[in-house]
């Protein structure tokens, strides 16, 4: 099977992502790694042919979703892994940390919950 691993660098995606799909390469299957960057649409093109790809922390914020159809489109199954509990995550949790990321963060969640449906695994620890 070839299975393609869409994680931006850092820990998170690599004890998340790819350490499992290492393990499943060790057990012969074909993994692809395509790094996603931030603000940047995800490069489908090294993953043509996969036949699942799971996405960390899906940054459909910059294109909309439209990755996730370009890959369906593709005839790929596509999976989405969000380790972060941004429901939880109190209002105005910016201001008190000083951290612009926790909007971009909600909105990346709210858009991961309109295209959850058209996945075929999810995996994270927050109640969806």
């Amino acid at each position: 099977m070839r299975l393609g691993a869409v994680a931006q660098e850092g820990a998170n995606g690599y004890y998340r992502l790819l350490l499992p799909l290492m393990a499943l390469r060790e057990r012969g299957h074909e993994v692809v790694h395509v790094v996603q960057e931030y603000k940047r649409v995800i490069d489908i093109a090294p993953l043509a042919g996969c036949d699942h790809v799971h996405i960390h922390r899906p940054a459909l914020l910059y294109d909309d979703g439209a990755v996730l159809t370009r890959l369906l489109e593709a005839g790929i199954s596509v999976g989405f892994d969000e380790d972060d509990n941004v429901v939880d995550m109190p209002l105005g949790l910016e201001e008190i940390t000083d951290q612009p990321w926790a909007p971009r963060a909600r909105r990346n969640f709210e858009l991961l919950l309109e295209h959850v449906a058209r996945v075929g695994l999810v995996t994270t620890p927050s109640d969806l």
